[in-house]
């Protein structure tokens, strides 16, 4: 692979710098002001800036997949574009040894060299063996300070439902109380085949058609049209709502059409996705580990509807207008189709 000299060596560095935080509820204003201080002191007419970037990712997304910031500077290393990147730290570089390693390494190769401005460590061709010892352990530390964080949500998460057994952990339902009441509303209203559109329809019995696609459903209660269907999957399931398709009542009971040996060996098969649906906790009374659910279930065994999606003052989801079930009729819809 192409290497290049050390940065001490070159008669020309063109660097950039990035900066990183895990979700948009922080900010990147101090971690550039920190980077942008520090070029100053040490930075003189030989250092040429050749952009700088920032993206707002958290580190479970792996580093290849973080496309607005360090894979386009990975591009300009590919391309032989710069020499250097100047990094506020080397926990905003990732939260694993395997990964800051991985990162660094693979810009070493294209003869792209690293400064890591909280920690003071340079990186690439021509680094000392302190240096390499301070990133090795910087990186642990960040590998630890993610599993303390992660320890302590399931903590929290643990202490969280003993005292709110009624409440859903994490984000609130999208669709609960009167919201819930007028999504059933929308998906049985009917109406008799009139646009040119709804022709294309296959009507019932009756000679009528649903009123509503779930496109339209989705703009009327301003959510996405994947949380329309997935509410209408519990319903069905629940028995309150019947599918409109034999598609769609085919992928609902396709699980009870198959023997229960082939059940657990697709269960088993299943990839898991990163956020798992149930969290294992230890109890310290009990002396076991005991596993919850993240998200508590729509109706209760006695078919009523759980009281986090029957009460909608809870969250930013339970704002209702009044006036809403008027508009129904008058709205207009952006959903284009095709003659």
């Amino acid at each position: 692979m192409y290497e290049r000299k050390s940065i001490d060596e070159l008669e020309t560095v063109r660097y950039v710098t990035y900066a990183r935080v895990s979700s948009d509820k922080q900010e990147l204003e101090s971690q550039k002001s920190e980077i942008a201080s520090w070029c100053k002191i040490h930075h003189n007419s030989r250092y040429v800036s050749h952009g700088d970037f920032s993206e707002k990712v958290s580190t479970l997304k792996h580093w290849s997949k973080r496309k607005e910031g360090l894979m386009e500077i990975i591009g300009l290393a590919k391309a032989r574009k710069i020499d250097h990147v100047v990094c506020y730290s080397i926990f905003r570089l990732g939260r694993t040894e395997k990964e800051n390693h991985e990162i660094a390494e693979y810009l070493k190769t294209w003869g792209v060299s690293m400064t890591f401005v909280s920690e003071n460590c340079y990186y690439g061709d021509g680094s000392s063996d302190g240096d390499k010892l301070v990133f090795s352990i910087m990186s642990s530390l960040a590998r630890i300070g993610r599993d303390r964080k992660s320890r302590r949500a399931k903590r929290g998460h643990k202490d969280w439902r003993k005292c709110n057994p009624d409440k859903i952990w994490g984000q609130q339902p999208k669709l609960r109380g009167k919201t819930l009441e007028m999504f059933i509303e929308l998906y049985n209203a009917r109406k008799d085949i009139s646009r040119s559109w709804d022709k294309r329809r296959t009507p019932d019995s009756d000679g009528t058609t649903n009123k509503y696609s779930y496109r339209e459903m989705a703009e009327i209660l301003k959510i996405n049209k994947s949380t329309i269907s997935r509410y209408v999957a519990r319903l069905c399931e629940a028995g309150k709502i019947k599918p409109r398709s034999k598609t769609t009542a085919k992928s609902l009971d396709k699980i009870k059409h198959i023997s229960e040996e082939a059940r657990l060996h697709a269960m088993k098969a299943e990839i898991k996705p990163k956020r798992s649906k149930t969290i294992d906790l230890w109890d310290d009374e009990e002396k076991e580990i005991v596993t919850l659910s993240r998200e508590a279930p729509m109706y209760l065994e006695d078919g009523t509807l759980h009281p986090a999606y029957a009460d909608e003052t809870l969250g930013m989801f339970g704002k209702v207008t009044k006036d809403l079930k008027a508009e129904f009729e008058t709205m207009e819809f952006k959903t284009l189709f095709v003659k």
